[in-house]
């Protein structure tokens, strides 16, 4: 997976659960599963926001270029 990719995906599935938990209100079950949806992009981070190259973790790079071997990400 690019790593552009993978930081929409991540983004979206985080931001989408984080809705779902404030609207626990309406309905419980929806902390549930706001919560699994906010840790499966967790996991999406972790494991695809790493350089392809030297596998290190990025951060909150969102340069064309990895910090750590200066080599382009996509």
């Amino acid at each position: 997976m690019k790593v552009s990719t993978a930081r929409e995906l991540s983004t979206i599935l985080m931001l989408g659960g984080i809705i779902l938990i404030l609207c626990r209100e309406i309905y419980m079950p929806f902390l549930i599963i706001g919560s699994i949806i906010t840790l499966f992009g967790l996991v999406v981070c972790f494991l695809y926001n790493k350089c392809p190259y030297c596998k290190r973790q990025l951060g909150r790079e969102d340069g064309e270029y990895c910090p750590h071997c200066g080599r382009a990400l996509d």
